[in-house]
């Protein structure tokens, strides 16, 4: 795994049902191993928000900063696709898709997602090695 300031960090939302199971898919398919998760109630990501000028960021969008530049919404989305075991990773051609079209079918899961798969107070257990990858 590449060093956690060097490895993309994917800011989520740390109270979501379906963010965290969607952050326990990808830390097991995560092919590289250098993916690093972060809840968007931490200190850290209050941080990389405010170095990006992104304070205004609502818990409804999942960020992801690599190499200098903030993705959002469904472009996060398909970069950690883009990491992720095949066949998980062709997901990452809908890059193809203009934006707006894919972050307006972003916008419908995420406004439906606390209604779907609830609230939870953490995440869930995982092995160490994929733990370590969470930055709280």
């Amino acid at each position: 795994m590449t060093s956690q300031e060097q490895a993309p960090y994917v800011i989520f939302d740390g109270t979501c049902g379906f963010c965290n199971r969607f952050v326990v898919f990808a830390l097991r398919r995560d092919r590289s191993g250098s993916l690093c998760f972060v809840s968007n109630h931490s200190a850290k990501a209050r941080e990389l928000l405010s170095e990006a000028g992104l304070t205004g960021i609502d818990a409804e969008t999942v960020v992801v900063f690599c190499e200098g530049r903030a993705m959002l919404r469904s472009s996060a989305m398909l970069f950690v696709a883009s990491k992720l075991t095949w066949p998980w990773r062709w997901m990452a051609a809908f890059r193809i898709v203009p934006r707006f079209l894919r972050d307006a079918v972003y916008g419908i899961v995420s406004r439906n997602r606390l209604k779907i798969f609830g609230k939870v107070e953490e995440c869930a257990l995982l092995p160490p090695e994929l733990r370590s990858r969470i930055i709280e």
